[in-house]
C-alpha cells in the first residue's frame, strides 16, 4: 500500500492489522496525555483557589509557573494528535467500508 517512514517499513496486507493497532495505541496515548496534563493543571489551580484562597487568574499563573509542562505537553500533543487522529479515522473508514 505505502511506505511508512515513521515505522521504517511498507504497510500492506500482511502487516495492516499491526499498523492499525499501532495507530489506535498512538491516538489513545496522545489523548490520554492531553487529558492527564489538563487534569493535573486543573487540580493545581483548584488547590491554590481552595487552600490558599487565590483568585482564578493568580492561581492559574502560579500553577503554570510551578509546572509549565502542564500546558506545554497538551499543546504539543494536541498538534500531533490532530494529524494522527485524522490518519486513524481514515484507516478506520477504509476498514469499515
Amino acid at each position: 500500500d505505502h511506505h511508512c517512514k515513521w515505522l521504517g517499513t511498507c504497510i500492506g496486507g500482511r502487516n495492516y492489522k499491526s499498523f492499525f493497532v499501532f495507530l489506535f495505541s498512538l491516538v489513545f496515548s496522545l489523548w490520554l496525555s492531553i487529558i492527564q496534563s489538563l487534569w493535573y493543571l486543573y487540580n493545581l489551580v483548584n488547590d491554590k483557589i481552595d487552600n490558599e484562597k487565590k483568585s482564578l487568574g493568580t492561581a492559574i499563573t502560579e500553577s503554570l509557573s510551578k509546572a509549565p509542562q502542564t500546558l506545554i505537553v497538551p499543546v504539543l500533543a494536541f498538534l500531533t494528535t490532530c494529524f494522527v487522529t485524522h490518519l486513524f479515522g481514515y484507516h478506520l473508514i477504509v476498514i469499515v467500508w
